[in-house]
């Protein structure tokens, strides 16, 4: 991670937290926004990632499994020398405490749906609606945590 930059003003900074549920693409737009902004190379990836992911997902475990455990924090410069911190927060239930975290230091969110038939309906269904599209008990109404955070 990242460390902290002193000496410049909050006008001169922001953070940005990309929250949603797992496997929605939050890593892989960080990984995308990095590279736009000239702040990373062109990674090379595993066999359960994508490459994207893997700018952001740097533990080998999260690699190994795809799927990203703790908050990663990356910089980036943007026009004007204004630094942008962007951090790429888990969405998988199990590691609510560290998105809760991400989402307390940052300015600015951005919520992460996935956009695929049936699974952006059950991201936003309410706890204990019945299934549809092959949406699972516990992936039902988790986009719809994300968006409270």
């Amino acid at each position: 991670p990242t460390p902290p930059v002193t000496g410049l003003s909050p006008a001169r900074r922001a953070t940005l937290v990309l929250l949603g549920h797992v496997d929605a693409g939050k890593s892989t737009l960080s990984g995308r926004l990095l590279l736009a902004l000239g702040a990373a190379a062109a990674p090379r990836a595993g066999r359960n990632a994508t490459p994207l992911a893997w700018l952001t997902d740097e533990d080998p475990g999260e690699r190994d499994r795809g799927v990203t455990v703790e908050l990663s924090r990356r910089t980036a410069l943007l026009a004007g020398g204004i630094r942008l911190d962007l951090v790429d927060a888990p969405g998988h239930r199990d590691f609510v405490p560290a998105a809760i975290r991400g989402a307390s230091c940052a300015d600015v969110a951005c919520l992460v749906v996935d956009a695929a038939p049936g699974r952006f309906e059950s991201g936003f269904a309410a706890p204990g609606a019945a299934d549809g599209e092959g949406a699972s008990a516990k992936r039902r109404g988790q986009t719809r945590e994300h968006a409270l955070l």
